[in-house]
């Protein structure tokens, strides 16, 4: 009797990794684009760049610092608007996104189109940030795969702060500015239901 539920068992087990493990779904490749010339002119993202920079440090010696960071973004926009094959963050194409609430998590939610392309938007346009910075623990990642292994990852501070991996330049220093946040903590609102 106990050989018969062994041998039950084991063939329960095959099949179970057979339907859930080699027979997933296929998967499609997503490839990063947003065109931020649609959204705004290269002047407006040129002028508002050096406006917030001075907007946010009032003492202008510093100001001097910030200036390879903005020539590499506005650089990075123009590229954008010029050619359309331009990837933007993560740079590479990917077929899965998934989101883990915590650091702890062992089973995330995966994202859909929607999802990434709302995250896209929010990642890939420097106005969404300002250049605030802060030590940094995170509470939230984001982990962009290609056949199952990890290309990009963002972690996620109180909806506030994002760091990436490998580095986003277009996210200044991380920190989201304004409604910014909002549009943030209701794209993870949405995932975690």
């Amino acid at each position: 009797m106990k050989k018969r539920f062994g041998i039950l068992f084991i063939i329960l087990v095959i099949f179970s990794l057979y339907f859930f493990v080699l027979k997933k779904k296929p998967t499609q490749v997503i490839i990063p684009k947003l065109n931020l010339c649609k959204i705004h002119s290269l002047d407006y993202y040129r002028n508002q760049l050096y406006n917030d920079t001075i907007y946010w440090n009032k003492d202008t010696s510093t100001i001097n610092w910030y200036l390879p960071y903005i020539k590499n973004i506005i650089s990075n926009i123009q590229q954008n608007c010029l050619d359309t094959s331009h990837l933007v963050y993560p740079y590479l194409s990917f077929d899965e996104v998934v989101f883990y609430n915590n650091s702890l998590d062992i089973i995330g939610k995966t994202l859909n189109r929607n999802q990434i392309s709302e995250l896209i938007s929010i990642i890939n346009n420097p106005l969404n940030f300002k250049w605030g910075e802060t030590t940094f623990e995170k509470d939230k990642i984001i982990i962009f795969k290609t056949k199952g292994k990890e290309i990009a990852r963002l972690s996620i501070m109180d909806y506030n702060y994002i760091k990436s991996k490998p580095n986003n330049l277009m996210m200044k220093f991380g920190e989201l500015n304004g409604d910014r946040v909002k549009r943030l903590y209701k794209l993870i609102t949405t995932i975690k239901r």
